[in-house]
């Protein structure tokens, strides 16, 4: 079975959106490069891009924490989750996983989701990339099974719109994702103009019904597919255009 099984994050600059915290990560000292990478480094390619790829950004265990940790969830070991079915224990993880897409707020469950949103690697990046006081506004966690829609055009800032700009996400990927099985797609360099776009209905069943951007002029063909190794995360500023 083709499947993308991720966890995503948005976060913000403390002073972008008042008291909306619901998971605050502390002040770190910068102090170490990613893979040979210094985080200056990152942050320039952020600035122009909107996006960068941090390569092992976890370890191979706490990639196993967080895949055991998403088999407990939706089995509603860590409490009850509306949508979460009863499953049991005949059955595999990928049979509990493939039930679903998406579970939002896993870190007000989970205390190994809410202390990966505090860990030292994500947030020292955040630092360079958004600003030396970070906080946590969402976590999401994805089951993409083979056949599940993904989301069309959108801008995460239309959803979660900051006074300054600072809306950033970070991806993390739990298996290895490649266009085949369900990658991130992004349109480099479309965060530059600065403006959060209008959004629509559409017909189109690749995708969830949430809606889809339009106005901005971008072709399906801008997009580029953002693969990633298991562990290692991009990290995408809010008005980046993705799918």
């Amino acid at each position: 079975m083709l499947s993308t099984l991720a966890l995503r994050s948005g976060f913000v600059t403390r002073s972008s959106r008042g008291r909306l915290n619901v998971c605050q990560a502390s002040p770190l000292a910068v102090r170490c490069a990613h893979a040979g990478r210094q985080l200056s480094s990152l942050a320039e390619t952020y600035e122009r891009e909107g996006y960068v790829i941090v390569p092992n950004l976890l370890q191979k265990a706490q990639v196993a924490s967080l895949l055991h940790e998403m088999e407990a969830i939706c089995r509603g070991k860590r409490g009850p989750v509306q949508g979460v079915l009863s499953s049991n224990d005949t059955e595999s993880r990928d049979d509990v996983l493939r039930k679903y897409l998406c579970i939002h707020f896993p870190h007000k469950i989970s205390s190994v989701i809410r202390d990966l949103v505090r860990e030292t690697q994500t947030v020292e990046v955040l630092q360079q990339l958004v600003g030396p006081d970070v906080k946590c506004m969402q976590t999401m966690m994805f089951m993409k099974g083979a056949g599940k829609p993904g989301q069309a055009t959108h801008q995460d800032e239309y959803y979660i719109q900051t006074r300054d700009r600072s809306l950033c996400a970070s991806w993390i990927a739990l298996d290895d994702v490649t266009e085949e099985n369900g990658c991130v797609y992004v349109i480099p360099r479309s965060h530059q103009p600065g403006i959060i776009w209008p959004m629509e209905p559409h017909a189109d069943n690749r995708f969830d019904p949430s809606g889809v951007s339009y106005g901005h002029g971008y072709e399906e063909s801008d997009f580029v597919p953002v693969e990633l190794p298991s562990g290692s995360a991009v990290f995408f500023n809010g008005l980046e255009f993705s799918i």
